[in-house]
C-alpha cells in the first residue's frame, strides 16, 4: 500500500474534522425565554471550543500532510492519533449535550436551555472522526507494524504453517 495515500478511514476522519469545525459556527444552544436566540460553540464556551478545534485541526492536518507526502516521522502511526482525537471530541460534545450550559444567572430569568442543530452535527462529526481513526487502525495497522519491525531489525512473525516434515 502506498504510504503517502490516505486510507478511507483517514479520509473519513479528515472530512469529519472539517464538519466538526463547520458545526462550531452553527447554533448549539438557545434559551426558551427568548425565542430565536442562538449561541454557537465559539460564543458559549471558553475552553471546550478550543479543545474541539484542536481535535478537528489534528485530524485534518495529519491527513493533508499524509496526502501531500509531507508527514514527518512520528513515534506512532496516525491512526491511533485520529482515534484519540475523535474519542476526545465525542466525550466533550456528549458531555455538553447531556449537561448544557445554564444561562439563568446571566440573563436574570428562570429559563430552560434548548439544544440546536449545531451540537447534534458536532456529535455526528465527532463520532465520524473516531470511526475514521478506528477504520484507519484496521486498514493500515499491518503495514505500520511491518515498518516498525523492519526499522528495529526484527524478523516478521511466523505464519504458523508448521513446516516440519514427517
Amino acid at each position: 500500500m502506498d504510504s503517502s495515500k490516505p486510507t478511507l478511514g483517514e479520509l473519513v476522519a479528515a472530512v469529519s474534522g472539517l464538519l466538526l469545525f463547520a458545526s462550531m459556527f452553527l447554533g448549539w444552544y438557545g434559551v426558551e425565554a427568548f425565542p430565536g436566540s442562538s449561541g454557537s460553540a465559539w460564543q458559549v464556551f471558553a475552553l471546550v471550543d478550543l479543545l474541539l478545534f484542536a481535535a478537528a485541526l489534528t485530524a485534518v492536518t495529519l491527513v493533508v500532510l499524509r496526502a501531500a507526502n509531507s508527514l514527518p516521522e512520528l513515534p506512532v502511526p496516525i491512526a491511533p492519533i485520529l482515534l484519540a482525537a475523535g474519542a476526545c471530541a465525542v466525550a466533550l460534545v456528549l458531555l455538553r449535550l447531556v449537561f448544557p450550559p445554564q444561562f439563568d444567572a446571566l440573563l436574570g430569568v428562570d429559563s430552560v436551555t434548548t439544544r440546536k442543530l449545531g451540537v447534534f452535527l458536532a456529535l455526528l462529526a465527532s463520532v465520524g472522526m473516531a470511526l475514521g481513526g478506528y477504520l484507519a487502525l484496521n486498514e493500515r495497522g499491518g503495514a505500520d507494524s511491518r515498518t516498525r519491525r523492519a526499522r528495529a531489525g526484527s524478523p516478521p512473525p511466523s505464519t504458523g504453517g508448521g513446516g516440519g516434515s514427517t
